[in-house]
């Protein structure tokens, strides 16, 4: 089973993103949108995950979500990885980029007792595309400038995903959550 650990998006940000695709596709990009009801804020990618090993898993998340509490983000800009020159991947960027990476770091610590490997590379950001080709990219710019990014949402939980590759795209569930102390 392909999985990965996320922090899921509230409906609030969800239309947001759906908006400034809708917008953005006006510049005839090459790129693999996002659909907006799969975007979220991954913490660690697992790949494909023996079943044995969920219940595991879910007590590391429990464990792990256990050493924080709820806490709001900010989505504060775009980026691309690995950078503007040569973009493979087009997202927004989040504020509380410590945070949000101490709470990533310490899901890789537990989870190397179930040999998954230390990364130790986390950016905290909300993927948007990919990017199959680079054309057009000067109209995007461009009309980034004039999009503002002022909205907030509060992270209370840390999710499980399944994700199935289709030929019309993933397609992912939640199978597991684990919510922050009150």
């Amino acid at each position: 089973m392909r999985t990965f650990i996320a922090i899921g998006l509230p409906l609030s940000i969800r239309k947001k993103i759906s908006q400034i695709q809708e917008n953005l596709k006006k510049c005839d990009l090459t790129f693999k949108w996002v659909k907006p009801d799969n975007t979220h804020l991954t913490l660690k990618f697992l790949g494909s995950v023996d079943e044995e090993k969920l219940e595991q898993i879910k007590k590391i998340i429990t464990k792990t979500s256990g050493g924080f509490r709820a806490f709001g983000v900010n989505i504060e800009g775009f980026g691309f990885f690995p950078n503007a020159k040569k973009p493979r991947v087009f997202f927004i960027s989040t504020s509380h980029q410590e945070l949000l990476k101490s709470i990533a770091d310490k899901l890789e610590e537990e989870l190397i007792v179930l040999d998954f490997e230390k990364e130790g590379r986390f950016k905290s950001h909300i993927t948007l595309a990919r990017i199959k080709d680079r054309q057009n990219l000067e109209c995007l710019k461009k009309e980034l400038e004039n999009i503002k990014l002022e909205e907030e949402f509060t992270v209370e939980e840390i999710m499980l995903y399944k994700s199935t590759l289709t030929p019309e795209g993933a397609i992912h569930e939640v199978i597991f959550k684990s919510s922050f102390p009150a």
